[in-house]
């Protein structure tokens, strides 16, 4: 499987950090573009999802080192490019366009096993 090729610390992102192909949609978003600040109203439109759930989701990213806000612009979030997480990031926006059924799998799946290797 493809995402057995994923770095031990994208695979644990993947299973423990996300729960649906939406939370990972918007992470991907962020990385797309990492240069745009996000409102939770704004990411609602472009990926077609309910406002006050983008929200819980941008501040839960915010917490985990994902997400940073900005100092200029209160309720706006964007990708953490020197947090802690931000190569992990990368290498699942890399992969993604090659691997997405096995990643959205891995999600779905999400056993303790896949952790390791």
């Amino acid at each position: 499987m493809a995402a057995e090729r994923l770095s031990a610390s994208a695979r644990r992102f993947l299973v423990e950090e996300i729960r649906s192909v939406m939370q990972l949609e918007l992470v991907l978003l962020l990385h797309r573009e990492r240069d745009r600040c996000w409102s939770a109203a704004a990411a609602a439109r472009e990926l077609r999802a309910p406002e006050q759930w983008l929200e819980d989701q941008l501040q839960a990213l915010l917490a985990r080192g994902v997400a940073a806000t900005s100092s200029q612009e209160e309720g706006c979030y964007r990708l953490d490019v020197a947090g802690p997480m931000a190569p992990t990031i990368d290498e699942i926006a890399l992969r993604y366009p090659q691997w997405r059924t096995s990643m959205v799998a891995l999600i779905h799946r999400a056993r303790p096993a896949d952790l390791h290797g």
